[in-house]
């Protein structure tokens, strides 16, 4: 025996089997961001390509459950050398570090993945100076 429904019953059966049709979509793409083409890891060595002249910045970063670890260095222009460490977090396409220089100065770089090879964010010193960097991976 057929049973007869309401057409509001009907558009709400219909309305639930759209959502988990959606739903079922969403699932089997990772989410509702798309990360398609960006590293799973920053892991790796990474060089700041937007330096003054006479300046540079390399990262050699490790990471282990979207926790970042790592150790630099770093040349100023006309200025000081030295070293850093780096801790901090990647989180799909985000990435933030916290960098302390060798000579107490410390950093921190908000930046998001643009693709495999480059991450591009703002540097901000403690200080309160701060600049957009770009990094390519090495």
């Amino acid at each position: 025996m057929m049973k007869h429904c309401s057409p509001a019953t009907r558009i709400r059966a219909a309305a639930g089997v759209a959502l988990l049709a959606a739903a079922a979509l969403l699932a089997s793409c990772g989410g509702g961001g798309s990360t398609s083409g960006l590293p799973s890891t920053v892991a790796g060595a990474w060089s700041a390509s937007t330096q003054v002249a006479g300046a540079s910045l390399g990262l050699v970063l490790t990471e282990q459950d979207s926790v970042v670890a790592g150790a630099g260095a770093y040349q100023a222009s006309a200025g000081p050398s030295g070293t850093l460490t780096v801790a901090g977090v990647h989180l799909a396409a985000r990435v933030t570090l916290q960098l302390s220089y060798d000579n107490g100065t410390k950093a921190t770089y908000s930046a998001t993945l643009q693709d495999a090879t480059h991450m591009s964010g703002d540097f901000a010193f403690d200080g309160g100076s701060s600049s957009t960097v770009v990094f390519v991976r090495q």
